[in-house]
């Protein structure tokens, strides 16, 4: 199909819609950030970004469970 053209029934049509990329700094308390959007999402926050390579920190807690429903 050439540009400007009709797609007919049996054609195949791709639309493609590119995302900006953008960086934001951004003051949040006395900490400066840096953001990298795609769109509207935040993709990569920094000084923070080591988070997203490194295991998560795990500890034992104990949690109090009641036994018996409660009624509303």
């Amino acid at each position: 199909m050439r540009s400007g053209s009709k797609a007919a029934q049996a054609d195949v049509v791709t639309v493609m819609f590119l995302i900006k990329k953008t960086t934001v700094k951004q003051l949040i308390g006395d900490q400066l950030y840096t953001l990298i959007l795609k769109g509207n999402e935040v993709v990569q926050i920094d000084p923070r970004a080591h988070y997203r390579y490194t295991p998560s920190c795990w500890r034992n807690s104990r949690r109090f469970i009641y036994d018996q429903a409660i009624e509303w």
